[in-house]
């Protein structure tokens, strides 16, 4: 069985929409499909989706989105609250805006052979994956940013990289998820909204923006702000995350 039954969303802080073939893309809207989806594991323990879309421009983006931490929780806890994994929340919203189910609700993965980098090999190898087949060439519009962060030495004695260099590196992640064609988010539509509002919201706020996630001490930096897409606690009587109708609908209807 799939370790994706064991995520919950029983408790968890509700999101919000909040503004805040290698490529580094400005930060913009990207509608696109879905080629691949599927799941993998770090070193520490912790699990991952290896996304990979092609644009409408014709470029692909890839990103592999951490959604657990090394105990495999989708969560982090402040103040006696549980809130999702800033990771977790992209690939339940992705879930959500193509399959119609949240992430927990997939199918299990099928084995399907793709080329993957290996570190050993220094070159794209073919591998059998674990392949989330509901996404897989799905439409979805991704809000993704640019960043500028500061390029980090393996601590010899953590074996972590976490030791700060004078080197800079752009890179982009997946700040928000919107469904195509309609646009509206995943709160939106649990809102039951018919028209999409923070997708002008997001572009106003990101577009063409670069985020500066560079750490104190390195060079030209000014500290690493939090992500505007990280999980910030709820409104007094917010309904739980994922929260939905009590009917089995999808979320979006028939909006695509």
């Amino acid at each position: 069985m799939s370790f994706l039954k064991n995520l919950t969303k029983e408790n968890l802080e509700q999101t919000r929409d909040q503004v805040g073939g290698f490529k580094v893309h400005d930060s913009d809207m990207y509608p696109g499909k879905i080629q691949h989806a599927f799941l993998a594991q770090w070193g520490s323990g912790a699990h991952y989706v290896n996304l990979s879309v092609k644009l409408d421009n014709g470029s692909i983006y890839s990103e592999n989105i951490t959604i657990t931490n090394a105990n495999g929780e989708n969560f982090w806890e402040r103040d006696g609250k549980k809130h999702p994994l800033p990771g977790f929340t992209i690939l339940d919203d992705i879930a959500l805006c193509t399959a119609g189910v949240s992430a927990a609700e997939l199918d299990e993965p099928e084995e399907k052979v793709v080329n993957v980098y290996d570190k050993d090999a220094g070159a794209q190898v073919p591998k059998a994956v674990p392949m989330l087949m509901q996404l897989v060439g799905a439409d979805i519009t991704l809000g993704i940013i640019k960043k500028i962060e500061t390029v980090m030495d393996k601590n010899q004695a953590t074996g972590k990289y976490d030791i700060p260099t004078d080197k800079e590196r752009e890179s982009n992640f997946i700040d928000k998820v919107f469904h195509n064609p309609s646009n509206l988010t995943t709160v939106e539509a649990r809102n039951g909204k018919e028209e999409a509002a923070f997708y002008e919201e997001w572009l106003k706020a990101n577009k063409s923006k670069v985020r500066d996630a560079r750490k104190k001490g390195s060079t030209g930096t000014a500290g690493a702000p939090v992500r505007p897409g990280a999980p910030r606690a709820a409104a007094p009587g917010a309904p739980a995350a994922g929260a939905a109708p009590a009917q089995k609908k999808p979320l979006f209807g028939n909006k695509g």
